[in-house]
């Protein structure tokens, strides 16, 4: 498979710094190797950091808009059906992320307040 992003989208997101280090590092890992599952990047690229911490930048960088899913196929590290990314020819976009409420309660630990009675 080609690969969709151009040199020239590649240069501006290295030299703007429009993604976190751990981010481009994913990014520029996949831009090199083209279409690739996150666990044949990981082993790949990766073998010195743990899949945890590598897997969840794919998911950032899609929302972010830079990477997409083209589909499935078997992954060659793991020899199961895994997603296949791809770079393509986007500049990031700002994520909005939600903000989270603390329950006052319990400061966020789960606490379920009591249901009334009707």
């Amino acid at each position: 498979m080609a690969r969709v992003t151009s040199i020239d989208t590649y240069r501006r997101i290295d030299s703007e710094g429009l993604l976190s280090p751990l981010r481009f590092k994913v990014y520029t890992a996949l831009y090199m190797s083209g279409p690739s599952t996150a666990r044949e990047i990981h082993a790949k690229y990766f073998k010195e950091m743990t899949r945890d911490t590598i897997s969840p930048r794919f998911a950032e960088l899609e929302r972010a808009g830079v990477i997409e899913s083209i589909g499935t196929k078997t992954c060659e590290v793991s020899g199961n059906l895994a997603i296949l990314w791809r770079t393509n020819d986007e500049l990031p976009k700002k994520v909005i992320k939600p903000i989270k409420i603390k329950c006052p309660h319990c400061d966020g630990k789960g606490h379920l307040s009591e249901e009334t009675s009707r």
